[in-house]
């Protein structure tokens, strides 16, 4: 039975590209972990109380069992084991995102969520703690906390434990439907005077020039680090994405991006007396222009001072990740920059100096080649943006950069025309091309998502609400 799920875990690891030790007549130390925990769950009461951690986590002067003792001793050797494999891996940092549930805290699940990433090398947690106007945590502000648990010091907790990085990963500008309701004259409207559900169903995005907002964000960071996380991972640092087709809509036309917001809007053309003219606000309003010369430039002075507004946020979440002495990152897509007006206006090469870690979203579904008309619309396209952005910086200014990768979402039909490549053959493509000297400043990989790579885990969890 053992070994049967010894070389389960063993083709997982190989799936991901990870670095394996060499061969020894023990076990893998991480590959215990399984072992260890079920022998000491085995040991706990059934059903467990309201509150199982004291079981976890006994007074300093209780006798602890000798179960919980052999499992503390087998993530200490899984510890040490993965700090070593990942010494002399080309990728040494390696990151995994993941949704926490209530049973994380209330069952103890998050043994079994931090014994499978530790089990993979995994050195840094994308911890989700702010999602739809609801957070991961106890709070009693803004945003109510979605469980009566606070999870992320659960996470933070066995984090620290195992020697793996936490960081908070905050839906920045999607306050939730709550927010929206009380305050719908924070949020982005495009030029028709549609809000972001208008083109991504169920988002409440807000414009990241307000000052409420500003305020909102520094609060979700210091809370976060109040908790002792390692970082605050900033993801959804965007406009709203405008589809046309199943591609981004690249039509030169200003009421398409969402800058529309009342202040916002004014206080942009009091910043760039150029879109103020009455040629200028116009060609805001209706799209229409006497001198079509003069669109691109127009174009491109209005899409600036959206990025302007977006940077002041990014200004105020850099203060308050300094004070609080927690790293700050950000998720994003590279390729905004394959499109002439995406309007996502992540202009990432403007403010990558902000930032410790920087995580490209690089979800294209080939490798180096794309076999249609979009032939360079790919992950090795999407990475050397990513690369150029850290190459421009000084070296003491260069964050950390760190590609996350998807594979296909469990239960995509197979006669679907486009699918991802598998982790295993993206993250060798990485690494041979991080080998070759091609993208010298990556320092790492992450997989999205914990609940694609541990199905059954994850559905069990999700169950229980």
């Amino acid at each position: 039975m053992r070994s049967g799920f010894l070389t389960s875990l063993a083709l997982l690891a190989a799936l991901l590209g990870l670095p394996a030790p060499a061969p020894a007549a023990e076990p893998n130390p991480a590959m215990r972990l399984q072992a260890a925990r079920a022998e000491f769950l085995a040991t706990l009461p059934a059903p467990l109380p309201a509150d199982p951690w004291p079981l976890r986590d006994p007074a300093a002067d209780a006798t602890r069992s000798a179960e919980l003792l052999a499992y503390d001793q087998a993530i200490a050797k899984a510890r040490d084991w993965a700090r070593g494999a990942n010494g002399v891996d080309i990728l040494p940092r390696k990151g995994l995102w993941v949704r926490p549930y209530r049973r994380d805290a209330i069952a103890l699940d998050v043994l079994e969520v931090m014994d499978n990433a530790q089990s993979l090398g995994i050195t840094d947690l994308f911890v989700e703690t702010f999602r739809g106007g609801r957070v991961n945590y106890l709070r009693g502000g803004t945003f109510p906390s979605r469980y009566s648990e606070d999870l992320l010091a659960v996470y933070v907790k066995e984090g620290q434990r195992r020697g793996i990085r936490i960081h908070a990963w905050l839906h920045t500008l999607d306050f939730g439907p709550d927010w929206a309701k009380a305050r719908p004259d924070t949020l982005v409207l495009d030029g028709f005077g549609q809000p972001s559900g208008s083109t991504e169903r169920g988002s409440a995005r807000v414009s990241p020039a307000l000052s409420e907002v500003h305020r909102e964000v520094a609060e979700l960071i210091g809370e976060s680090a109040a908790r002792g996380v390692d970082g605050v991972m900033l993801d959804y640092l965007r406009y709203p994405t405008r589809l046309k087709g199943d591609d981004i809509d690249e039509s030169a036309d200003p009421r398409n991006f969402f800058g529309y917001n009342l202040r916002q809007f004014e206080a942009a053309l009091r910043r760039h007396p150029e879109l103020a003219t009455p040629e200028a606000r116009d060609f805001l309003r209706t799209g229409n222009l006497a001198r079509e010369e003069q669109r691109e430039d127009l174009m491109a002075r209005w899409k600036g001072a959206l990025s302007e507004d977006l940077e002041s946020l990014i200004g105020v979440a850099r203060d308050r990740a300094t004070r609080e002495n927690v790293a700050l990152g950000a998720a994003y897509f590279p390729d905004y920059y394959f499109h002439p007006h995406d309007t996502r206006v992540q202009e990432s090469r403007r403010w990558a100096p902000q930032f410790d870690l920087l995580s490209p979203m690089c979800y294209q579904y080939y490798l180096d080649e794309y076999p249609g008309p979009y032939g360079t619309y790919t992950i090795n396209r999407a990475l050397e943006i990513a690369d150029d952005t850290i190459a421009r910086l000084p070296a003491n200014k260069a964050p950390l950069l760190m590609p996350s990768f998807s594979a296909e979402v469990p239960g995509t039909p197979y006669e679907r025309v486009f699918h991802h490549r598998t982790l295993r053959e993206q993250t060798a493509f990485l690494k041979g091309r991080v080998f070759d000297k091609a993208f010298p400043r990556i320092g790492g990989v992450a997989y999205f998502s914990y609940g694609w790579i541990f199905l059954d885990s994850e559905a069990r969890r999700k169950a229980a609400g």
